[in-house]
């Protein structure tokens, strides 16, 4: 009995504080700050609603919250039986370029047990120079996790993986295709968003429908005053407030580019733009209520004849968690999320194409998670309706159509451990529907070196129902997709695509300097892409599905100081893969840059001056290079080719993917200029300039040109694209 005795003793000294940690500018919840007991040295992260719970073995104490990017706060707990606390943290002056956060020795095997997880604040993302308009996704180039096709896309690829592979969310909703026409830019401006978080696989049980990453971003919430502000850009207009109603508080933006209320090139074929976003929350007995709403829109139509393409998005999301007794909390969330696009008698692979794409998901569901002093778990049920339609009418080369519809349903479960220097997570997920059902266990585990140091452990496994294969207009593939094509997996000959992840990753971080270093490996099986070489209207002749390996290593070092910070990355990764055949070879994925280095920089020249600075220089894409050219002419009757008959000239090509073109890069420079207003009310000017060094961003390609010298045609290597310095101009003021 002396056993249970001393448990129950050692129970009932633990004493649960709970509270929220906020910005100080305006109340908004900080999500996945960290919170240490410096005495009892125990600690608890920010849930979505910046809520935590840490369990206090010693009175007093004190908690030390800290979030990227924000200067720490503390608070001394005294009371035994203290009330719900609140910990408001400043903006730090200069944010480490890094995005990476100081935590104390009791938090650092926690933080190593999420390795591989970036939060990028709005003050870091706005802080990377756009093109053409503010891009959340752009932001995400601070993480050497992430890269892009070119510089002005902003659809991201994650460690060596395709873009369909990635997962988007906001405030943990589901947004099936959060990018403007031709993904140039996303539909998520920063001015909306509190912050955004990459997890790369494997992340936690609690994320499915991703492979290779998940990203959620955050939604700015009404603060304790009527806020606001208005923006112009070379394109758009946008304004934004937020506040509280009584106990209430909401938020709300709005972006509308206006290029088709313009003359000149522009009448004929008018684009247009919308977005428009709403965060609520609502008091309630229980707890706060969380409303989330998103719709966004594009259109770009001939006026004359109404030939172009039109999409749009819309989101409704509602979330209330429930406490139960001291250490529970029962979480209700539902969502809506739907996609469509019309395209009308657009000429895609020879042939005037029209297209009806819809994409429409609706779920509800549970979960629950229970909380101690070193240990907590969680379970969860989930509950989805998805219907998938690609409806496609062109020439024989079309994509083939396909309308599915049915349910899916998840269960989720995870267990968390701490003890001394070591965290342990420990969770399992089950998506199934009636074709397949597949298991995705996940473990992560972190250690406290000391002296600064971590090492963080992941392997698990990620799966998705369903595929995402971008089709995009021919010549044109590095930068305009025209849409998404959905299929799903275990179907008809499909294969369901899976992902076998592990990393381990290294790293040091103290106020002023932070180091990481990681090695990350991927098995993927049923991967899909559409073929370069379309036969004929068919599932197995439009698309080609294998497997494939990522393997490869990155590091970042990061500096900041009182007006300045940098960030050096570098990332070293071989991503290959197999098609059709299980026999067939690998061969280097169409994206897979062998090496990519990167810097970042911010420097505060003083009286509201700003320059921030983005490098970017990585080996190209791989090339399927020219052999040779082979020529065609009229013959005679006797087999010869007759004179003076014109000859057709033809490449022949090598091994698919075996050569490179050369190296890409883009310098891209950006400057504000912030003037002070009356009361708290402030302008900012901001001119930003991608690849001012003119410098190549698409690999150099084989094609036939006439040679002037020799008066014969021969094979030369050009680039795919030119893209001269982009400028652009934004203008805000906020109250």
């Amino acid at each position: 009995m002396i056993a249970p005795s001393l448990i129950l003793a050692i129970a009932l000294t633990q004493t649960p504080v709970r509270g929220r940690v906020l910005a100080a500018e305006n109340g908004q919840p900080l999500v996945g700050a960290s919170v240490f007991a410096l005495v009892s040295r125990r600690g608890a992260e920010t849930d979505r609603h910046g809520r935590f719970v840490v369990w206090l073995s010693t009175i007093p104490d004190t908690l030390v919250a800290r979030f990227v990017g924000r200067a720490a706060d503390t608070l001394v707990v005294v009371d035994t039986a203290p009330q719900d606390v609140e910990l408001r943290l400043d903006t730090a002056a200069v944010p480490l370029a890094g995005v990476v956060v100081y935590g104390e020795a009791g938090r650092r095997a926690d933080a190593a047990a999420g390795a591989s997880t970036w939060s990028l604040p709005r003050e870091a993302v706005a802080a990377v120079p756009s093109a053409i308009e503010g891009d959340v996704f752009r932001g995400l180039a601070l993480s050497p996790a992430v890269a892009y096709s070119t510089p002005i896309s902003s659809q991201p690829f994650v460690r060596g993986t395709d873009p369909g592979a990635v997962g988007y969310r906001l405030d943990g909703f589901t947004v099936i295709n959060p990018f403007h026409l031709g993904r140039i830019f996303s539909a998520l401006m920063p001015q909306a968003v509190q912050a955004a978080n990459l997890m790369a696989a494997p992340f936690d049980e609690e994320y499915g429908d991703a492979t290779s990453a998940v990203i959620d971003a955050q939604l700015r919430e009404g603060g304790d005053a009527f806020r606001g502000g208005v923006q112009a850009s070379f394109v758009s207009a946008a304004a934004w407030a937020g506040g509280p109603i009584g106990s209430h508080r909401w938020f709300g933006a709005w972006r509308h580019g206006f290029l088709e209320h313009l003359g000149g090139p522009f009448h004929d074929v008018p684009y247009r733009f919308n977005d428009v976003y709403g965060r609520f929350t609502l008091a309630a007995p229980w707890g706060p209520v969380q409303v989330t709403g998103f719709w966004s829109n594009d259109g770009l139509h001939n006026r004359e004849t109404g030939d172009g393409v039109g999409w749009s998005n819309a989101l409704l999301g509602v979330r209330a968690p429930l406490p139960v007794g001291r250490a529970g909390r029962l979480e209700l969330w539902g969502e809506s999320s739907g996609f469509r696009e019309d395209v009308v008698q657009l000429p895609i692979r020879g042939a005037n194409t029209d297209v009806e794409n819809r994409f429409f998901t609706s779920a509800f569901g549970a979960r629950w998670q229970w909380t101690r002093a070193q240990s907590a778990a969680s379970f969860g049920v989930e509950l989805r309706h998805r219907h998938m339609q690609n409806q496609i009418r062109g020439g024989d080369q079309s994509a083939p159509s396909v309308d599915v519809a049915g349910f899916v349903g998840a269960a989720t479960a995870g267990f968390e451990h701490r003890a001394g220097r070591l965290a342990l997570r420990l969770g399992a997920r089950l998506d199934a529907d009636r074709a397949v059902q597949v298991w995705q266990p996940r473990l992560r585990i972190g250690a406290d070196l000391g002296r600064d140091w971590s090492l963080g452990v992941a392997v698990g496994r990620t799966a998705r129902l369903y595929h995402v294969l971008a089709e995009v207009l021919p010549e044109a593939e590095d930068i305009l997709s025209v849409y998404d094509l959905w299929r799903p997996g275990g179907q008809n000959g499909i294969p369901l695509t899976v992902a076998d992840n592990a990393l381990v990753e290294v790293k040091r971080t103290t106020t002023r300097f932070s180091v990481r270093a990681s090695a990350f490996a991927s098995r993927l099986r049923g991967v899909g892409e559409v073929r370069h070489s379309i036969l004929e209207s068919t599932d197995s002749a439009f698309f080609r599905f294998g497997r494939g390996h990522v393997l490869g290593v990155d590091a970042e070092i990061g500096w900041s100081a009182s007006r300045h910070s940098l960030t050096l990355a570098y990332v070293l990764s071989w991503s290959r893969r197999a098609w059709d055949s299980p026999d067939a070879p690998e061969i280097p994925w169409r994206y897979d840059r062998r090496h990519q280095a990167r810097a970042f920089a911010t420097w505060f020249a003083g009286h509201g001056w700003r320059l921030n600075f983005l490098g970017d220089l990585s080996s190209s894409d791989p090339i399927t290079p020219a052999l040779g050219t082979i020529g065609q002419g009229n013959l005679l009757p006797d087999g010869t080719l007759g004179r003076g008959t014109p000859s057709l000239q033809t490449i022949v090509f090598g091994p698919e993917n075996s050569g490179r073109g050369g190296w890409t890069g883009h310098l891209d420079l950006g400057l504000q200029k912030e003037i002070g207003g009356p009361g708290r009310s402030k302008g900012r000017l901001g001119i930003s300039i991608l690849n001012i060094a003119f410098t190549p961003i698409a690999p150099a390609s084989p094609e036939i040109a006439f040679d002037e010298k020799t008066f014969v045609p021969r094979v030369i290597y050009k680039p795919r694209i030119f893209l001269p310095p982009v400028p652009t101009l934004t203008l805000m003021f906020e109250f």
